[in-house]
């Protein structure tokens, strides 16, 4: 059974991901001449349900988007951009964590 929170969560996991293999291609590419740069969009298209919705159900159908920039790589900004989607892709595995030990607890009645 997936709530909207798991779904929600879920399309959050994927995008850091989809970041990661962005980001990854674009260190790699950093002095390939002509290389655009590869950015997944998440949160920014997040903010926008919440702001015009609120519900929750709409939040958890937002999916990531890759686009290519017109502008090269900086390495700088990438290894930036690297650091930042580990630490979204933790805090995000950590609440997934905590969902289920939460249903772990409401079914057997013991904390691990």
């Amino acid at each position: 059974m997936e709530t909207t929170n798991v779904r929600l969560l879920r399309n959050a996991m994927s995008a850091y991901a989809q970041r990661r293999r962005a980001v990854s291609s674009n260190v790699a590419n950093v002095d390939t001449p002509g290389y655009d740069r590869m950015s997944v969009s998440f949160e920014e298209e997040l903010q926008e349900v919440r702001r015009h919705s609120g519900s929750l159900r709409e939040q958890s159908e937002v999916e990531a988007n890759t686009e290519v920039e017109d502008d090269p790589p900086v390495l700088e900004e990438e290894l930036m951009a690297l650091t930042d989607t580990q630490m979204r892709t933790r805090m995000a595995s950590r609440a997934l964590t905590e969902h289920f030990d939460l249903m772990r607890m409401g079914i057997t009645g013991n904390a691990r």
